[in-house]
């Protein structure tokens, strides 16, 4: 299974867009904020904020507004129970991009593309244009478990694109194999 991952920064959609010409995938995960804007199916939604939050009116509220513009409801993944999770799996301390590598791994999707992860302080959140001053501290997570994604994932910008590499027509229709 190929897997699509739409994250919060603010080149979410040209990432999306140069990933879609290249692949047609299977599941499409949103982390966040992005699920509520997102205009098309969305087969997984992930956050680490079940409830509001400063920049997030909380699952409950996204999955409303959702509703209310007609797109369908994807399963809800968080990392503890909660009111309206319907999947739960710890967190790997890596920020929601990783989170959703995590559950779409346990999923069994063996290609997963990033697109708005580049998890840099620069890249400002696409629906506040603020720039994410603690992108650098969940480094830390997506370098513990490199060995385990670096076969099955890559990046379509940022520091993730540098330390993941970027998709390929190859590399999407290969078998990924542990180094």
């Amino acid at each position: 299974m190929k897997a699509l991952v739409l994250g919060g920064a603010n080149c979410v959609y040209a990432d999306a867009e140069a990933a879609l010409d290249l692949f047609t995938p299977d599941i499409v995960a949103a982390v966040n904020s992005i699920g509520i804007d997102w205009p098309g199916h969305i087969d997984h939604w992930f956050t680490l904020h079940p409830d509001k939050t400063k920049d997030w009116p909380g699952i409950e509220e996204a999955l409303r507004q959702r509703k209310l513009k007609r797109l369908n409801k994807p399963v809800v993944w968080g990392f503890q129970p909660a009111r309206f999770i319907d999947r739960v799996t710890p967190d790997w301390s890596g920020s929601s991009g990783l989170f959703a590598v995590k559950g779409l791994r346990e999923l069994g999707c063996m290609h997963i593309v990033l697109a708005g992860v580049p998890m840099t302080k620069l890249n400002a959140h696409y629906n506040n244009n603020q720039a994410w001053e603690q992108a650098e501290k969940y480094h830390r997570g997506w370098h513990r478990h490199l060995i385990d994604i670096q076969p099955f994932v890559r990046s379509m910008s940022g520091w993730t694109k540098s330390i993941l590499g970027a998709p390929t027509v190859e590399w999407l229709a290969s078998e990924p194999r542990r180094k």
